[in-house]
């Protein structure tokens, strides 16, 4: 899977979750993403008639996101059980990741009685680049669960394909 655009006009539903106050440009400038999947079966007819390829394996080679100052990039494997339950890790940088995090705060993605304890483990994670704007973490998924760092994030997803 290759694909990249610019300009990229979020859908208003998505823009209201993710930034109810308005404080993000209308577009991300630049959007981009490269990844192979494998399957444990071809995609042909039989897709639709029997039982539906599963991901088996990802390889993230990039995924570059930039939105207004704030800019994502992560690159990384996975494997996928049977169950559709993914192992791994990805390397995730957030550059002006205070930006990222008032986002997913307005967007009530942070319950609000952990986000300074939360925002206190992020400044360690960006002093640890040597950069305080910068966050380069991995993103590890693991016995069925996701964590950020050290911060547990909750449950893996699960990837199978219905």
């Amino acid at each position: 899977i290759v694909s990249s655009a610019t300009e990229v006009r979020p859908a208003e539903p998505l823009r209201a979750l993710l930034d109810p106050a308005g404080i993000l440009p209308d577009t991300m400038s630049e959007m981009e993403m490269r990844a192979d999947l494998g399957f444990d079966r071809p995609w042909d007819r039989r897709a639709i008639d029997e039982r539906r390829p599963q991901i088996r394996a990802i390889d993230l080679s990039r995924l570059r996101a930039i939105w207004g100052d704030a800019e994502l990039e992560a690159a990384g494997q996975l494997t996928v059980d049977a169950e559709g339950v993914p192992t791994g890790e990805i390397t995730v940088r957030a550059t002006n990741w205070r930006d990222i995090f008032a986002v997913l705060q307005n967007a009530g993605l942070v319950p609000e009685p952990f986000a300074r304890a939360l925002e206190s483990v992020l400044e360690s994670l960006a002093g640890l680049s040597g950069d305080p704007d910068t966050i380069d973490a991995p993103l590890r998924l693991s016995n069925g669960f996701v964590s950020f760092g050290p911060i547990p994030l909750g449950p893996a997803p699960n990837l199978s394909i219905r």
